[in-house]
């Protein structure tokens, strides 16, 4: 009734107009009322192809075909998913791949759209340079793996609800879910963002990007998973509850990996289940011989002049060890692991020096450190590592770390000596030792962290007496190692080096490019190497020293994607250590040589990566790896000993993944003979069903432009129906 006496009269001709205006018309065909929903569900991308998503790459990129179907395939996973893993093999361009994606999903998105890129401080230039390129860098900010509880704390000027997409680059740094680096990301992820999607989804979008996602065990890849799944309720079709799923896959593996024997049927059925319950719906990975053995991707290939280089086996270089050095260096494997070949424990290396606070008798004082056998035993550990590590790389960073060991020993009996100990985890004490800080000098800074109630100032009566008696036993041990270690004046590995860069290393048959990649574990090793190379050939060192500086440097004259015109031809050869062992091009080589050999396959591929790169124009990548041998029966058996240690050794460690890539071991070809990479078969079917009627839409408006433009303004809320006629039902 009030709003019949609020009414105005209208004459009839305005009534009619507002008719003809509104929704209230009723004389919209439906195949316009069809053509309108096709707008608005379609929106925007009726103006450029979303599934040529190759338009969105910058124009010094090559559009590569598999790329484009990789970021479309990407993006369709990750809108149904709420996230994805690229995980590419080393080399095909995933970070291109992803900043596709990202393009896309701020075109769609919106221009208010805002990505966190996770990345590893040796990656980010290049992901800060490849945002520039892609002219999207105004959307983005960058933390470092190490940096993302300052994210949580607040202490940089942004939230993580500030995100649209999180981009986690070497996601497998995230395997294990009780690290704090994992759970400040998790937050971050989980976090709802500030501004919802159109449909009012609050959820952030993640992209996990890995060469090696599962990286030795299916919890790996689970933890990553629940960074973008509900672990009870996932986005799954067939596995809806993810934890209970992972319980049963987890203690089946926990029992096959428990085994003596490996029973690798059995696993690789347990890792095809995985793959086809969880990781083919989620993961885009794809091998170059996938590639290569999908025609089009293939014929794409050939018609832009692209080929993936050919990569042999490694090829063993032997160094042979004399009688005198096959014994010291089964001596010094035997004392450094204290294990024997098959992994039991033997006499070895107490490293008593890094374990005194196991030693405090007062419990008060134990209690001030924590689980003191538990931080005693990693300490422990990480000095084992460190000095099989230098073993393996060269005698000069073996002696070095042994003087440094017995230095620090040396250290600790005269503090005992002197009844006063320092234990100061937020002070290098050895360091302050050499630097010539007196006693009373170290107590004044311990006194100034006492604040944090764990750097504190011991009698050596604090300590079980039987300490210092293990602590000369260590002494003794190192001494004598130390002695028979400074006898030897030559390296082997050293003279079969400088020996094979001629005849091999450099051969023209081999070597095209005429530049070389050398890795070592061992910044000494790598100083002593340039200094063998460095009057012969004009030579390049990096480590974590000078990367950061040198990184122009280093693409000028290495990185094969520069413009040739902007190629530089300063350096021939570059001697690094494992901080280019990701991250980086350097692929205008095509030679490869481990001086030390990681033990970790997932390493050794990141490394081989570096040269075996789109765009690499060698047929062949050699990889050169160096082993320890020797004359005569007794002696070969005794280095064969030597190393089935350090295998029992590194396995113990955790270092040697028996299992890895299981994954890629499976069959590559299904008995229809049908490409097993994970192409995201079953999205690739959903999107080609939406293509169609978006082709057609593309379709329409290129034939019928003003009609088109007549529908484009048919307001919301229009209608139309069928009218019965009188005797119709």
């Amino acid at each position: 009734e009030r709003l019949w006496n609020e009414s105005v009269p209208i004459l009839k001709a305005e009534a009619e107009g507002i008719r003809k205006r509104t929704h209230l018309r009723d004389d919209f065909t439906p195949f316009e009322i069809y053509i309108k929903m096709l707008m608005e569900y379609f929106g925007s991308r009726v103006e450029y192809d979303p599934y040529r998503i190759e338009q969105l790459l910058p124009d010094k990129f090559m559009r590569l075909k598999y790329q484009a179907d990789a970021a479309n395939d990407g993006y369709a996973i990750m809108m149904k998913h709420n996230g994805f893993i690229l995980a590419d093999v080393v080399g095909l361009g995933k970070t291109v791949v992803a900043c596709m994606v990202i393009k896309k999903f701020i075109y769609e998105n919106g221009t208010h759209t805002r990505i966190l890129v996770v990345t590893p401080p040796a990656i980010k230039e290049s992901w800060v340079r490849t945002a520039e390129e892609f002219r999207i860098s105004m959307h983005f900010k960058f933390v470092t793996t190490g940096s993302l509880k300052k994210v949580t704390n607040g202490e940089y000027d942004y939230k993580a609800e500030d995100f649209d997409l999180v981009v986690v680059d070497e996601s497998h740094k995230f395997r294990n879910d009780h690290t704090e680096m994992y759970l400040a990301l998790q937050e971050i992820c989980k976090k709802p963002r500030i501004k919802p999607s159109e449909n009012g989804d609050a959820r952030k979008k993640i992209i996990l990007i890995s060469a090696t996602p599962l990286n030795n065990r299916p919890q790996d890849i689970e933890n990553q998973l629940y960074l973008f799944q509900d672990r009870r309720s996932s986005s799954l079709d067939n596995v809806r509850n993810l934890q209970d799923y992972f319980k049963a896959i987890n203690q089946q593996y926990k029992k096959l990996s428990s085994e003596n024997e490996l029973n690798i049927p059995a696993l690789r059925k347990l890792f095809g289940k995985l793959r086809d319950d969880v990781i083919e719906p989620l993961v885009i990975r794809r091998t170059r011989t996938d590639i290569e053995r999908n025609k089009e991707y293939l014929e794409d290939l050939k018609n832009q002049q692209i080929k993936f280089p050919k990569v042999g086996d490694p090829t063993p270089v032997e160094y042979v060890l004399d009688d005198e050095l096959s014994t010291l260096f089964f001596d010094s494997v035997s004392l450094i692991t204290g294990i024997d070949e098959n992994g039991n424990e033997v006499e070895g290396l107490g490293y008593y020096r890094y374990r005194a606070i196991e030693y405090l008798v007062n419990e008060d004082d134990r209690n001030i450190y924590g689980n003191v056998g538990s931080i005693s035993n990693r300490l422990a550990a990480i000095m084992k590592i460190l000095l099989v590590k230098r073993l393996e790389s060269s005698f000069y960073a073996f002696k070095k770390s042994l003087d440094r060991l017995n230095k620090a020993i040396d250290n600790m009996v005269r503090m005992y000596q002197d009844d006063r100990i320092f234990i100061a985890p937020d002070l290098d004490i050895n360091k302050l030792l050499e630097d010539g800080y007196s006693y009373d000098e170290i107590e004044a800074k311990i006194n100034k962290k006492k604040e944090k109630g764990n750097n504190k100032v011991f009698s050596a009566d604090a300590f079980d007496k039987q300490f210092y008696n293990l602590l000369l036993q260590d002494k003794s041990k190192i001494e004598e190692l130390r002695q028979r270690w400074a006898k030897v004046k030559i390296d082997p590995k050293l003279i079969e080096f400088n020996q094979q860069l001629e005849k091999e290393f450099f051969a023209p048959d081999k070597n095209a490019s005429g530049k070389l990649v050398i890795f070592s574990e061992s910044k000494e090793t790598a100083e002593e190497l340039s200094k063998s190379l460095s009057s012969r050939y004009k030579t390049l060192t990096i480590s974590a020293d000078n990367r950061k500086q040198l990184e122009e440097t280093i693409r000028n004259n290495f990185d094969a994607n520069l413009e040739e015109e902007k190629w530089h031809h300063d350096f021939d050869v570059i001697i690094t250590t494992e901080v280019l062992a990701e991250g980086i091009n350097l692929h205008r080589s095509n030679i490869i040589i481990n001086y030390d050999v990681p033990w970790n396959s997932t390493r050794l591929m990141q490394r081989i990566g570096r040269v075996n790169r789109i765009g690499s124009r060698a047929d062949r990548i050699g990889v050169y790896n160096f082993y320890p041998s020797a004359h005569g029966d007794q002696q070969i058996n005794l280095v064969n000993t030597a190393l089935r240690k350090l295998q029992a050794f590194h396995t113990a460690f955790g270092e040697d993944n028996r299992i890895f890539s299981l994954l890629e071991e499976m069959e590559e070809r299904n008995t229809n003979g049908k490409n097993q990479g994970l192409f995201g078969h079953k999205i690739q079917r959903e999107e080609s069903e939406t293509l169609k009627y978006l082709e057609e839409l593309r379709e329409f408006k290129r034939n019928n432009k003003k009609l088109y433009h007549k529908i484009e303004r048919i307001p919301a809320k229009s209608r139309c129906g069928r009218v019965i006629q009188p005797g119709q039902s």
